[in-house]
């Protein structure tokens, strides 16, 4: 092959590479459309090696074509690759795209605890028969706690193996109620009789935490049906005892 024809060859393969670069609609395809083109064993490369039968007068002249094609045919390639690494970088962008005017997803609503809801039915059945709702402060006075619910001061339950005692300077009748049967002393303090009341709350005392246990816990429903007597004499200018509820007895 004379140096005339390897020049008309080499611009065949020129515009045969530039197609088949330009042609490439992925990168995996530009991928191989590169090694058909530019690899070792390519018609362009066999064109290349081929500079070496010529005469010396002409490997200048088709050297430096060969030159120009690898260089054009080299940006072509690395110019299509930008191309469609910016049509894939689109393509994921609109994939992962979020459409900010949907409505958001809400969290899922949850539940209340076994024991609120066991104490609101206990409550509720108390109310339907006319029982009132009392609470009552969750630090209490040794009185109110121990004493006035008959429980000497020898009792098991007072000491502070059992009773979380609050450490406030001058104060050392003060602690976590233990139940809240002590509502049931400061309702009949604060009114006549009859009494219909339920107190649901938290008591505390000292246990050791484990699967059933634990130093909170939920008092439940103490309730009181006191129709005749009360723990203190009726304070003066009380007003009149209020009327027997629906069903009481």
């Amino acid at each position: 092959m004379d140096a005339a024809e390897l020049l008309r060859a080499l611009d065949d393969e020129h515009a045969r590479g530039r197609a088949a670069l330009a042609a490439a609609a992925t990168l995996e395809e530009l991928d191989a459309a590169q090694v058909a083109v530019l690899g070792r064993k390519s018609a362009f490369g066999q064109l290349q090696r081929a500079l070496g039968s010529l005469p010396d007068g002409d490997k200048r002249e088709v050297g430096a074509r060969v030159n120009a094609i690898r260089a054009d045919l080299v940006a072509t390639r690395d110019a299509r690759r930008d191309e469609l690494g910016s049509v894939a970088e689109e393509a994921q962008l609109a994939a992962d795209a979020i459409d900010i005017t949907l409505p958001g997803r809400p969290p899922r609503p949850g539940s209340l605890h076994p024991l609120t809801l066991v104490e609101r039915e206990v409550v509720g059945v108390f109310t339907s028969l006319g029982f009132r709702v009392v609470g009552g402060p969750e630090i209490e006075d040794d009185w109110h706690n121990f004493q006035a619910l008959n429980i000497p001061p020898d009792h098991p339950a007072r000491t502070m193996k059992d009773s979380l005692y609050v450490a406030i300077p001058g104060h050392p009748e003060l602690l976590l109620r233990t139940e809240t049967s002590a509502a049931q002393i400061r309702t009949m303090q604060s009114q006549p009789p009859p009494v219909y009341i339920v107190s649901p709350g938290r008591v505390y005392r000292r246990e050791t935490a484990d699967a059933t246990h634990l130093p909170e816990r939920s008092g439940g429903c103490q309730s009181l049906r006191q129709p005749t007597t009360s723990v203190t004499p009726r304070p003066p200018g009380r007003a009149p005892a209020p009327r027997r509820p629906r069903g009481a007895r």
